[in-house]
């Protein structure tokens, strides 16, 4: 059995001296393209699940001041949309909260009533823009 490195005063490795990984002898593994190539396989084409049904029925929505941030996930799910919103102070307690809306109106409703609307008015539109969005999609 060979070593796995060579000793200080042995002769350089050369390109017959190398083991191959694919199994196929050491002529096989030169330079030339007469060699067949494996055939590329077709993708299988792709169902509704995984990232992309998860592009459909999830959206994030984040906000950063000097005063802390604030982190929206929002997914449509079967008894209506399911909202965490976390605010996270500078200095201070953070706050978690976990709702689910049954229906479109208690959701504008609390959007309406959320003080994010006044501290981060864009992230507050993009929340109502995402949450209308969500509705369209089924579950």
């Amino acid at each position: 059995m060979r070593p796995s490195h060579p000793a200080p005063n042995a002769a350089p490795l050369t390109r017959k001296d190398l083991v191959p990984l694919n199994g196929r002898p050491n002529d096989a593994l030169s330079d030339d393209r007469s060699a067949p190539t494996p055939r590329r396989r077709r993708a299988l084409p792709r169902t509704e699940s995984g990232p992309r049904l998860e592009q459909k029925t999830i959206r994030r929505a984040e906000a950063r001041c000097s005063e802390g941030e604030v982190h929206f996930f929002l997914q449509r799910i079967a008894g209506g949309l399911y909202v965490e919103r976390e605010e996270t102070p500078r200095r201070g307690t953070r706050t978690s909260q976990s709702l689910v809306f049954s229906d479109r109106g208690s959701f504008e409703r609390w959007c309406a009533d959320d003080p994010v609307r006044f501290r981060h008015p864009l992230l507050h539109a993009q929340l109502k823009r995402d949450g209308d969005a969500l509705w369209a999609v089924e579950p």
